[in-house]
């Protein structure tokens, strides 16, 4: 009352409502009289017609290994990413094929605690870590064929498989200490600190659970579809309901 007293000092009620009906038209004007030309706009011939294409070489390494290389302009950071084939695993071990994936750089390896592995990974790279792929191989895909020595179409073997990719990203003049850290991470990894694997799939269930209610749809159409192909039903137990169930048995 005592703020509207004073904002009241030197002007009646009647210039208030004035005012006050003064904004109301200008309001109603400027709905109803939309100048669209101060608007930016683009014509369909002001459009660019190239198409930005990603170009990926794929070479061979040693012991043909493929490699794949893309040269981007990246602002001096280089992504690389290591592909291991799972398909030549049991059934059974595709359930915990998620857990493995996000514990790899959470983890000790060699002498290395995981503080320090992380202290690590934090100071020589732009962070590094896990995922799977699983996808289906489609018939008529002219450019994931190739021809053998004899002249024979075969399929490109790297795809229409299951992978666990493990990915690390490094600054250009890095890329030398990260990769060897990689490399060190991959073949040392150390699993023996049972509490730090006990904390990571509280986490890995946690954050599973958590994802429930918001993508629960998701779930529905991932549980329902596993049955129409291998790559669904992969998908299924590595995201789906299933890995659900399999991170209750991990705990108990």
């Amino acid at each position: 009352e005592a703020l509207v007293a004073r904002l009241m000092e030197g002007t009646s009620i009647g210039e208030v409502q004035a005012n006050h009906q003064k904004l109301v038209e200008f309001q109603q004007e400027g709905s109803e009289k939309e100048d669209a030309s101060i608007l930016p706009h683009l014509s369909p011939q002001e459009l660019p017609t190239d198409v930005d294409e990603i170009t990926i070489k794929r070479q061979e390494g040693p012991n043909q290994v493929p490699v794949f290389v893309s040269q981007e302009a990246t602002n001096g950071i280089v992504y690389a990413q290591l592909c291991f084939p799972v398909d030549l695993l049991e059934p059974e071990d595709y359930l915990f094929l998620p857990f493995l994936a996000g514990s790899l750089s959470s983890v000790g390896f060699g002498d290395t605690s995981w503080v320090e592995a992380s202290r690590r990974s934090a100071l020589e790279t732009g962070g590094m870590g896990g995922n799977l792929f699983t996808s289906a191989m489609m018939n008529g895909l002219d450019n994931l064929m190739a021809c053998n020595e004899y002249g024979e179409v075969v399929q490109d073997p790297v795809f229409g498989r299951d992978w666990l990719f493990f990915k690390v990203k490094m600054l250009t003049e890095q890329s030398e200490k990260a990769l060897a850290l990689l490399k060190e991470n991959l073949l040392t990894v150390d699993f023996s600190d049972s509490q730090r694997l006990s904390t990571l799939l509280k986490e890995f269930r946690n954050d599973f659970v958590a994802s429930l209610a918001p993508n629960g749809n998701e779930y529905v159409a991932s549980r329902s579809s596993c049955t129409l192909s291998r790559n669904k039903a992969i998908d299924e137990l590595w995201n789906g309901l299933t890995q659900l169930a399999n991170i209750k048995f991990m705990m108990d």
